[in-house]
């Protein structure tokens, strides 16, 4: 996901599209903003009265197997099973993408 915008260049912007002596497609061709983001923060400034960037989204994924003792012994218990078979197996839903990255993680061979 790209960086948001620095606060200031926010204020900077919102403040010429306020002052309302050029266009939006002009503020945007100045400050090198697109003109659909200039649309963006407008609707977030009248919506929440700011125009700050969102946050305390999650970042990366989260992992669903958190207990690396209990996984081992599933895997010794299950040694036999593919990894599609090991997802199936597993309580909860994982992915085999999971189920493979954390074999990895574990050192398991």
């Amino acid at each position: 996901m790209p960086k948001a915008y620095p606060i200031e260049l926010r204020e900077r912007v919102m403040r010429a599209v306020e002052l309302e002596e050029k266009s939006i497609t002009d503020i945007s061709k100045i400050f090198n903003v697109c003109r659909a983001t200039i649309y963006l923060w407008k609707g977030l400034k009248k919506e929440t009265g700011s125009i700050n960037s969102k946050s305390g989204y999650q970042k990366g994924l989260g992992m669903k197997i958190v207990n690396l003792d209990e996984f081992k012994l599933f895997i010794e218990q299950n040694n036999s099973k593919t990894v599609s078979e090991l997802a199936d197996l597993w309580e909860g839903k994982v992915s085999r993408g999971t189920i493979y990255n954390m074999i990895k993680r574990i050192k398991y061979t």
